[in-house]
């Protein structure tokens, strides 16, 4: 019995298990540092390293367990398989970014093409047709696993069900160079099932992780009436763009800053709520008006009935034509508050980021046009160049 578990678990089991957290968490750290350096932006090359990643780090651990425990039942190409279709399984099913399965595919390819270039001297049938069979499997497994990332830990039985034909999948490629007993067989799936019943475990801690990191990050930097961001969050943007104009490129970015026209009036005679109303409903628009014409402006509550867009590569002038389709789209909606309708306008006034400006000429810039527009009548859109 001794023997047997040792055969199907290996004699460093539990070192190995402690060792897996780590490597998952260190793929995952260095695919954070691409995107922070940007290089998620150039796709191709963005998804050469992606793949490079996932294979290092895949071999590292091969490397690392095969040093641990040298003296495996299966020679290096085969032991702690399990614990690698763990790593693999883990990254399918965690990983966000959409090109993670034809990563997968590309690995795969390699290790077929490894396995009879560097192990078999000849192609035999059985070889071949188990190893097919195998990559068949990893392939419908792993884009079944990737396409229901989000929902297959919640669902006990597919996700166990999924987990066998994966590790299946590797049971087979093993068979196609040694002829397995079926008692290993049984300890492979049942070492690998528990495994994954732990790793299910660890992806509820990490979601549950991720949600409230993300709830905390959200309550930080959005507005809870209007869900746009908030004032501190715009000081931080803008401040970061005129650090980057300055010190790195001159692109055009603008900021429009409006108000509701008399909103003082719609809290006076229909209430506060009434006014809630027409700041959430103003805002829900502007946001479908930015994402039809999809050009990234960023929405930020500054107070009160105040607000701001950041336009990024675009000239105030281009900033200004946006604000008007903003108008044309606020004024042909109709707000109706408690079956009364609310007649809702605004005003702008734009201002263009230079490659010397500061944080208050900009924003000073702006308030003033906001102010022109005013005087000029109200529910119009002003921009006049920062000098």
């Amino acid at each position: 019995m001794v023997s047997y578990l040792q055969d199907v678990l290996g004699a460093n089991f539990i070192i190995k298990m402690m060792l897996l957290p780590i490597i998952i968490f260190l793929i995952f750290i260095v695919i954070f540092l691409f995107r922070k350096i940007g290089v998620h932006k150039y796709k191709n090359l963005y998804f050469i390293f992606y793949t490079i990643n996932l294979a290092a780090w895949i071999i590292f651990a091969k490397l690392i367990f095969n040093q641990i425990d040298p003296g495996e039942y299966l020679d290096f190409l085969f032991s702690d398989l399990s614990l690698i279709l763990v790593i693999i399984f883990y990254i399918l099913i965690m990983g966000t970014y959409k090109k993670n399965f034809i990563s997968f595919i590309i690995l795969l390819g390699i290790v077929d093409f490894s396995y009879f270039k560097f192990w078999y001297s000849t192609y035999d049938l059985k070889s071949v047709l188990y190893v097919s069979a195998a990559s068949v499997l990893f392939i419908l497994s792993g884009k079944y696993i990737s396409e229901n990332r989000e929902t297959l830990p919640k669902r006990p039985f597919p996700y166990i069900l999924s987990s066998v034909i994966f590790v299946n999948a590797g049971w087979l490629f093993m068979s196609s160079r040694d002829s397995l007993n079926w008692n290993l067989y049984i300890g492979l799936i049942a070492k690998f099932i528990i495994i994954m019943l732990l790793v299910r475990f660890s992806i509820f801690m990490v979601t549950n992780f991720l949600f409230e990191h993300r709830k905390a990050l959200s309550e930080a930097i959005l507005d809870d009436l209007t869900q746009t961001y908030n004032k501190r969050h715009f000081i931080n943007t803008l401040e970061s763009i005129l650090s980057e104009i300055s010190n790195f490129k001159d692109f055009p970015v603008s900021i429009s800053i409006f108000d509701v026209d008399s909103f003082k009036q719609i809290n006076d005679e229909l209430s506060h709520l009434a006014g809630d109303y027409v700041l959430e409903t103003l805002c829900k628009e502007i946001k479908k008006e930015l994402s039809t014409k999809k050009i990234g402006g960023q929405l930020f509550r500054y107070g009160g009935d105040e607000f701001v867009i950041i336009f990024r590569n675009f000239s105030g002038g281009q900033s200004q034509k946006m604000m008007k389709d903003i108008l044309d789209r606020i004024n042909s909606y109709k707000f109706i508050y408690k079956a009364k309708p609310i007649k809702v306008t605004i005003s702008s006034g734009i201002s263009e980021m230079k490659k010397n400006s500061t944080l208050s000429e900009v924003l000073e810039s702006a308030d003033k046009n906001l102010y022109k527009a005013k005087i000029m009548g109200k529910n119009q859109v002003v921009y006049e160049e920062l000098k």
